[in-house]
C-alpha cells in the first residue's frame, strides 16, 4: 500500500510540475507577444511530444509565415527520404569522335550532375587530378572543343522570386548543372582611414577574367561590420558595389556570386591541360553559350574517361544544415526534380516535394514553397506544418542522418553560440532562419526529463535586431526544457 501511494503521489507531483511549467511557458509567450518590438509582429509556435504525438503548446499554429533558411528542414529531409542517404552526384568526363595516336577527333565534355560540392575544398587539386587522368589515356590533343555540359538542370539558374539585393552575393549564387568552387569568389577591398571615404577594389580570388566592378561602396565606422553588397545578374560580368565596410582594417574581404561557373571551370581546366602539353584546337564553351550564339554542338556517342562522385547525400545534407548553404539546398531541390519529374528545375523539385508530403498526409495547401533554401521572401509555411513534418521524420530510417545534420545549441553550426553555457547546450537540435524582420528556429529539444519535443518558433515582421529575437526564442526554449 505504501509503495502504491508513493507511486501515485509521485505521479501527481510530476503532473503538477509539468502543468506549472506549461503555465509558465504560456506566460512567457504572452509576455513576448506584448513587447513593444513585437506589437505588430506575426508569431507562430507549435510544440509536440514526438513519443506521444501530443501537442504541448501552440500559438497561431496555422498562421503561414516566412521561414527563411529554416525551409532547408523540408528540402533536406525530403532529399534524404526520396533519394536516400547514400545518393551521390556524378560528374563525367567524356569525349566523342575517335581517339587515335593521342588525338581526339571530336570534343571533350565535362558533363555536370548538379554536384554543388564540386571543387569546393581543393579546386586546384581536382583540376590536377582530372588533367592527370586525361593525360593517362594518352590524350595529347583535342581537335574539337572543351565543353561544359550543364544541362542536367534547366538554363534558368535562380528561383524566380529571389530579390536583386541577394543575387550578386555568395548566398544568392546561381545553381547550375555544373557548379564549381561553390560558385563564389572572394573580393578583397581596402577601406579608407575614416568613415565616409572611398573603398578601393584590390583583387578577387580566384581571378575571374572580364569581371568588372562599378564601385559605389563607402567606408563605415570602425567595427561597423560587413554591410557591403554586390549587385549583378547571373552570367553578367558587370557588378555594382554598394553599402559600407568598416574603417580600421587594412584589407576587408566579402564574397560574391560567380557569373558563370561552368565557363569558369572549363577555363581553369584548359589552363591546367595546356600546362601538361594537351592542346585544344576548338577552344572552350558551354551548352548555354553555344545556344546563345546559335551554334549547334553535334554530339556522337560519348566515351567515358572518368566518373567523379560526390560525397554521400547524408554528408551534403549535414553541410547544408550546419552552415546554411543556399547553393547546396537549391541543388538538392533541383536533383529531386530531375529524379522525380525528369527535369532538374526549381518548379519540378517543388512539385515533387509537395506531392511527397501530401502522400504522407500533409496538405500541399499548407505550404507555399518558392525555392529550396528559404532565400525567397514568398515562402509561407505554418509552425504546425513544420512540426507535422518533424514528427513524420522521426519514424523514418533516415531520421538519424537528418538529426545529425542539425546544428546543436552551444556546440555546432549556426547554433554554436546559441545557449552556450546554459541548460540548452547540447539539448537543442535545430535549423535557424533569418532575413530582415524574420527569425525562426525549428527542430528538436531534449527536456531535462528526457522527453523529445519537436518545435517550430516563427517570428515575422518584428522590430529590433536579431539578438533580441534570439533572446525571445531562448526564453521559450528555457521554459520547454523543464517539461
Amino acid at each position: 500500500m505504501y509503495k502504491l501511494l508513493k507511486i501515485i503521489f509521485g505521479i501527481c507531483l510530476s503532473t503538477t510540475a509539468v502543468s506549472q511549467s506549461i503555465e509558465q511557458l504560456r506566460r512567457t509567450i504572452t509576455e513576448i507577444a506584448a513587447e513593444k518590438e513585437m506589437k505588430f509582429a506575426s508569431i507562430g509556435i507549435s510544440v509536440v511530444n514526438t513519443q506521444t504525438q501530443e501537442t504541448v503548446i501552440e500559438y497561431n499554429p496555422y498562421l503561414a509565415l516566412a521561414p527563411a533558411s529554416a525551409l532547408k528542414i523540408i528540402t533536406t529531409a525530403t532529399g534524404l527520404l526520396l533519394l536516400g542517404s547514400n545518393f551521390t552526384f556524378e560528374t563525367r568526363i567524356e569525349y566523342d569522335g575517335m581517339l587515335s595516336n593521342g588525338v581526339i577527333s571530336g570534343n571533350l565534355y565535362i558533363r555536370g550532375g548538379g554536384d554543388p560540392t564540386l571543387g569546393v575544398e581543393t579546386p586546384e587539386a581536382l583540376l590536377e587530378e582530372w588533367s592527370n587522368i586525361i593525360q593517362s589515356k594518352g590524350i595529347k590533343k583535342i581537335q574539337g572543343q572543351l565543353i561544359a555540359d550543364e544541362r542536367i538542370f534547366d538554363i534558368h539558374p535562380l528561383p524566380n522570386t529571389w530579390i536583386w539585393e541577394d543575387i550578386g552575393n555568395y548566398y544568392g549564387t546561381l545553381c547550375s548543372g555544373l557548379n564549381f568552387q561553390g560558385n563564389e569568389y572572394k573580393l578583397f577591398l581596402k577601406p579608407a582611414g575614416m568613415a565616409g571615404g572611398s573603398v578601393m577594389v584590390l583583387r578577387t580570388e580566384p581571378e575571374i577574367t572580364g569581371l568588372q566592378f562599378y564601385n559605389e561602396m563607402k567606408t563605415g565606422a570602425p567595427n561597423s561590420g560587413d554591410n557591403g553588397y554586390i549587385f549583378g545578374a547571373p552570367y553578367s560580368y558587370e557588378r555594382s558595389l554598394r553599402g559600407t565596410i568598416p574603417a580600421g582594417v587594412p584589407i576587408f574581404m566579402i564574397r560574391g556570386a560567380m557569373p558563370d561557373p561552368p565557363f569558369f571551370l572549363v577555363q581553369q581546366l584548359e589552363t591546367t591541360l595546356r600546362k601538361k602539353g594537351i592542346s585544344i584546337n576548338g577552344g572552350i564553351t558551354t551548352f548555354r553559350l553555344a545556344k546563345l550564339q546559335n551554334k549547334i554542338i553535334r554530339e556522337t556517342t560519348p566515351t567515358l574517361i572518368h566518373s567523379h562522385k560526390s560525397a554521400p547525400l547524408a554528408f551534403i545534407v549535414r553541410q547544408t544544415n550546419l552552415e546554411s548553404i543556399n547553393l547546396y539546398a537549391e541543388a538538392i531541390l533541383r536533383i529531386i526534380g530531375k529524379q522525380e519529374k525528369g527535369k532538374g528545375t526549381t518548379e519540378n523539385g517543388i512539385e515533387a516535394i509537395l506531392e511527397f508530403w501530401k502522400n504522407k498526409g500533409i496538405s500541399s495547401e499548407s505550404m507555399v514553397i518558392e525555392d529550396g533554401s528559404g532565400l525567397s521572401r514568398f515562402n509561407a509555411i505554418s509552425a504546425k506544418t513544420f512540426t507535422d513534418i518533424l514528427l513524420k521524420i522521426t519514424k523514418e530510417p533516415v531520421y538519424r542522418d537528418f538529426l545529425n545534420s542539425l546544428p546543436i545549441a552551444g556546440l555546432s553550426g549556426t547554433l554554436r553560440k546559441f545557449g552556450m553555457g546554459s541548460i540548452l547546450e547540447g539539448r537543442v537540435f535545430a535549423k535557424t532562419g533569418y532575413m530582415k524582420r524574420a527569425r525562426c528556429m525549428i527542430g528538436y529539444l531534449k527536456t531535462k526529463s528526457e522527453k523529445e519535443l519537436a518545435f517550430a518558433i516563427m517570428f515575422n515582421n518584428f522590430q529590433g535586431d536579431i539578438a533580441a529575437a534570439n533572446k525571445r526564442i531562448e526564453k521559450i526554449l528555457l521554459s520547454l526544457v523543464n517539461l
